[in-house]
């Protein structure tokens, strides 16, 4: 009865002791959220009854975050269990041993001497465990970002129409400049041949047009023309400008 008692007490203590985890680290000196290489090792006992993947993904004491565990493999001619592992520091410990429960089994992690290096980055960007912002927040952000978005499309839709505008008022004004500018009979001629031109953008002169063409017509196709001739035709261009000459003033 004794005995029995005495195995009993021994084998609760085996099932309640906490796990011991060792983790052996490649590195001698690294910073904080970096990722560094480690081996990791337990002993039969803890091997068989710890939850060791579900380490993964989880802040422990509020300093270690494991990257990744491979599974366990038994080591030739010992008595534990080892895997590899990817860790995290998120902040510098004060010691080199960390208590933690995963599920409901305690465990201790213990780590070689090792310097780590503080660096000024908040925890929650380490290991992209960002926080999420509440729902009113993104809409008032959306809301923002679809009002300046409107607001340059808008700017960009007013320059470009501006610019078009523009284009047209300066290709007209030079159309004007060349109606209103013949100096001479040959200038008028040239005139006259690009009237399709003349008179696309301005339908306005039309009329006027051909009361000119009427005057231009008699001469237009004589080999020569005397100064006699020119100067009628001139005299019937000076009253078609003035005909004209109000029409194209809003330009």
């Amino acid at each position: 009865m004794k005995k029995s008692l005495l195995l009993f007490i021994f084998l609760s203590l085996r099932v309640f002791a906490d796990a011991n985890i060792k983790l052996q680290i490649d590195q001698s000196s690294f910073k904080a959220g970096e990722i560094v290489s480690a081996q990791l090792s337990l002993d039969a006992s803890s091997a068989q009854s710890f939850p060791l993947q579900s380490m993964k993904g989880q802040v422990l004491g509020g300093t270690l975050y494991f990257q990744s565990i491979s599974p366990l493999i038994h080591r030739e001619n010992q008595a534990s269990y080892g895997a590899d592992a990817e860790i995290i520091f998120i902040k510098k410990p004060d010691t080199q041993n960390l208590n933690v429960t995963i599920g409901d089994t305690p465990a201790v992690i213990t780590w070689n001497s090792v310097e780590v290096v503080p660096v000024e980055i908040p925890p929650k960007f380490i290991f992209m465990n960002f926080e999420i912002p509440e729902p009113s927040k993104l809409v008032l952000w959306l809301a923002i970002f679809l009002g300046f978005a409107f607001i340059f499309w808008g700017i960009w839709k007013l320059k470009i129409n501006l610019d078009k505008k523009k284009t047209v008022r300066d290709f007209r004004k030079k159309l004007k400049e060349e109606i209103l500018s013949c100096r001479n009979y040959n200038e008028l001629v040239q005139f006259w041949q690009k009237k399709r031109t003349y008179t696309q953008t301005f339908p306005e002169i039309e009329s006027p047009l051909e009361k000119l063409e009427v005057v231009l017509f008699k001469f237009q196709f004589k080999p020569v023309q005397s100064e006699s001739e020119q100067s009628q035709a001139m005299d019937a261009y000076r009253e078609f400008r003035k005909d004209v000459e109000g029409t194209l003033s809003g330009i």
